[in-house]
């Protein structure tokens, strides 16, 4: 009898991978609608579709149970790791997904049919897998926290596993040529060999409530963004860059409330630009308003302390 039921670890980690899939096709359909989430779910389907493979070994040909399932298997973690690096707004390395999984293939073929050596299997893609898994980990513990609106402990929760994943995957690759295999896989008796999907398993469930964290503390911060934004357009007099008679509205509704509190002085000027008709008439309507432009500039510069506002009322009209 097995210690430990291969078989049951890979159904649970294509379940694992599965759950994780279909959240992020959830996000995607809720609005999330980035880029980064359709490379994390297509990974995700594509690495449950692999470890399945692997599951029904001994029921497919080995071209399928073997090379195709670890071919989608890392080409599918590789997907996800792409994901990442356009969440994280890196460069993007293109058909780094395909290069992997052939690379993983182009390993497998001869010690599949030429000489069939299982452990020299479990050495090529366990390695493949531990760079993968490193350099998904450096990501968010290194430039993770350097990105705007990022969720800091989720992130490093999630680099931290990661790192523990390449870590795992390291020490199968090294321990697997000293150790005694069984000829059949799903029957492995001891603890190395179920690392594997016992790593994707926990990789899996990690991404699965950090991913959905990280990306709504994306969009929050992109909304403050887009509000903040927002607020100060509403404010903004497009023409000269300085506040607008709504701003000005507001903030001396303002000024007045805490004059009538504390009995200081309040002062206001009103301006209004002589002969301005006049001049937009004869020089035309773009000298008119580089002129404006100019004035709010001016006058915006004698506004030095933090009570002073400079606005602009109304046609040539500004007010101090």
């Amino acid at each position: 009898m097995p210690l430990i039921d291969i078989r049951t670890l890979i159904l649970v980690s294509v379940l694992a991978g599965g759950v994780f899939a279909l959240s992020m096709a959830a996000l995607k359909r809720i609005g999330t609608d980035h880029a980064c989430t359709r490379k994390w779910a297509q990974g995700a389907h594509v690495t449950a579709l692999g470890c399945l493979l692997v599951a029904l070994r001994g029921q497919l040909p080995d071209a399928v149970s073997i090379l195709l399932a670890n071919f989608l298997i890392v080409w599918g973690l590789s997907r996800v790791y792409l994901g990442s690096r356009e969440f994280l707004n890196q460069p993007p390395l293109r058909r780094l997904d395909l290069a992997l999984g052939l690379i993983v293939l182009a390993g497998f073929i001869p010690f599949t049919y030429g000489a069939p050596n299982l452990a020299a299997r479990i050495v090529i893609v366990s390695s493949v897998l531990a760079v993968l898994f490193l350099h998904h980990g450096w990501l968010y513990l290194i430039e993770g926290p350097r990105q705007p609106g990022m969720a800091l402990l989720p992130a490093r929760a999630t680099g931290t596993i990661l790192m523990l994943a390449a870590s795992m995957m390291l020490i199968r690759a090294l321990l697997t040529p000293g150790s005694t295999l069984s000829p059949d896989f799903l029957v492995a008796n001891q603890w190395l060999q179920p690392t594997a999907f016992i790593t994707l398993i926990v990789v899996f469930m990690t991404l699965n409530v950090a991913f959905p964290i990280l990306l709504m503390s994306r969009m929050q911060h992109a909304l403050e963004q887009a509000r903040a934004r927002y607020a100060h357009l509403s404010a903004t007099d497009p023409l000269t860059g300085i506040a607008n008679r709504r701003r000005f509205d507001e903030f001396f509704a303002a000024e007045w409330s805490r004059h009538q509190r504390t009995r200081q002085p309040l002062a206001l000027i009103l301006l209004d630009v002589d002969h301005f008709k006049q001049y937009n008439d004869r020089y035309g309507h773009p000298a008119g308003d580089a002129i404006l432009r100019r004035i709010a500039a001016h006058l915006a510069g004698m506004a030095r302390r933090p009570g002073d506002l400079v606005a602009r009322y109304g046609g040539e009209e500004f007010v101090i």
